[in-house]
């Protein structure tokens, strides 16, 4: 389990998408170490993931096509609610995809018949009471996964979120997918938000939820940034970066004081904290 979330914000006239989850990954139940990646890069797509990462990278497989062809898709100005409401039906039926594969393969796995058998004869070899509760965990089936995905290039950010139940949401401004959602969108909604702030102010919201996200079970403490800015190159904080974000802290928000940009606070990678013996 973890905590992604992202935020839209403005960065030197351009808007921009903050993006932020942990490290940690999780086996079996008890071990757990910070350093999986849980970001996946397609063309000018950022996506983060949540759950199990076969599942997820099954998934992303899938939706693959459909984002590079919205890439390519013109961005003619006034039409991003149709473009956009293409891509989400595109994503919801590569996600109904991946659940009836998840169903037929629990089915099998369980019961020793294919989907079809079980639907045509299961009542003959079965009481009621049984053949109810295994429809009730059969129907309990999820996606196993959760995917935040961000593109930069349109008219405005763009986030969507598909769900373990197959769900896709457009959020605005800003989306979190995990075990740690309910504590980050709590903080983000109890703090001042815009998605015309700042790059320093929006970094500063998200490390806060990030934080504060922390007092869940299974959110790790260290912390991975990908920032998108449209048009131009992914960007990842730099160590100086981190140092005036973790300067401010939590603080900043509680007591906001203009926190000034300089050039170097983002560069083109950071290594996992397991490489770097620190956040």
């Amino acid at each position: 389990m973890t905590v992604c979330i992202a935020g839209a914000c403005m960065h030197e006239g351009e808007h921009a998408i903050v993006m932020c989850c942990d490290w940690q990954g999780t086996y079996g139940q008890f071990v757990k170490a910070d350093h999986m990646i849980k970001s996946h890069q397609v063309g000018r797509f950022s996506i983060m993931f949540a759950d199990d990462r076969t599942h997820s990278h099954q998934l992303i497989t899938a939706i693959t096509p459909h984002l590079r062809g919205y890439e390519e898709v013109p961005k003619t100005p006034g039409d991003m609610d149709i473009r956009v409401g293409g891509l989400i039906e595109a994503i919801k039926l590569a996600a109904a995809a991946k659940m009836r594969a998840n169903v037929e393969h629990y089915i099998q796995l369980t019961y020793g018949v294919t989907g079809k058998e079980f639907r045509e004869g299961s009542r003959q070899w079965m009481s009621e009471r049984r053949h109810d509760e295994a429809w009730e965990r059969i129907t309990g089936v999820s996606l196993g996964c959760e995917l935040l995905i961000c593109y930069a290039d349109d008219e405005e950010p763009l986030m969507l979120t598909l769900h373990g139940d197959g769900a896709v949401s457009w959020s605005d401004p800003h989306a979190c997918i995990g075990s740690g959602t309910d504590i980050a969108l709590v903080c983000l909604s109890q703090i001042f938000y815009s998605a015309s702030m700042p790059l320093m102010d929006c970094l500063q919201r998200i490390y806060t939820a990030k934080e504060m996200s922390q007092k869940g079970l299974y959110v790790g403490e260290s912390s991975n940034f990908d920032i998108l800015i449209h048009r131009r190159p992914e960007r990842k904080l730099t160590e100086k970066g981190w140092q005036k974000l973790q300067e401010f802290g939590i603080q900043h928000v509680l007591k906001p004081e203009e926190i000034e940009f300089e050039k170097d606070f983002i560069g083109t990678q950071r290594k996992p904290p397991s490489e770097e013996g620190g956040q």
